[in-house]
Formats: structure tokens, C-alpha cells, sequence
């Protein structure tokens, strides 16, 4: 690990959610980038009630809104999220880790 891999992993762990999370899986998500009108393939990682981290391909601007569409392993409906992305840190990988809040209360969002 070098110092800056260092680095950003001590900034990412003052970085937690107030929530603990739920565990799942990766999960694919379709994000759509309302401000610029981009549409993304994405994993998501940690689940809150109060948001959740996607790995994505290309950086996200902090602050921009985004429409997150979960899909469900049943029948059931997809179900589409507004979030905003909080942060985003790119990985040695090439991808980028994005952390996004959801948007509205947690009954309007059911």
C-alpha cells in the first residue's frame, strides 16, 4: 500500500454513515445523472435508510442529483430513488466509489 492508497483509506473511515448497513450484495443499479443527463451502469456496495455507495465508471460531481433505479431479483416493480452524490474518490482499480444521500424521508421513499 502506498501513501496515498493510505491516505485515502484514513479519509474514507472518518467518512461513515450514521446508520449501520444493511448487508447486501454487490447490486446492479441504473443511475441517471439528472444535472448532465448521463446514464451509468453501477454497483452499489452499503445500503442505509439514508443512502448508499456505488462504484461506477467515471467520476460523479459532488452535489449533482441522481435517479437510481434497483432492480429486483422477483417480479416485482423496479423502483426509482432520487439521491445526491456527497462524495466521490476514485480507486486503484479505475473506478470510482461515489457515496450518495437519498432524498426525502424514508415513508416517502416506500
Amino acid at each position: 500500500m502506498n501513501d496515498d492508497t493510505a491516505r485515502q483509506d484514513k479519509k474514507r473511515r472518518g467518512k461513515r454513515w450514521p446508520a449501520a448497513p444493511y448487508r447486501c450484495g454487490p447490486a446492479a443499479v441504473q443511475v441517471h445523472v439528472v444535472d448532465t443527463a448521463t446514464d451509468l451502469e453501477a454497483q452499489a456496495y452499503h445500503l442505509t435508510e439514508q443512502g448508499m455507495v456505488l462504484s461506477v465508471r467515471q467520476p460523479v460531481v459532488p452535489g449533482c442529483t441522481l435517479a437510481l433505479r434497483l432492480r429486483d431479483r422477483e417480479a416485482l416493480p423496479e423502483k426509482v430513488l432520487t439521491a445526491r452524490a456527497l462524495d466521490a474518490s476514485a480507486e486503484a482499480d479505475g473506478t470510482w466509489r461515489v457515496r450518495c444521500a437519498f432524498v426525502g424521508s424514508v415513508e416517502q421513499r416506500r
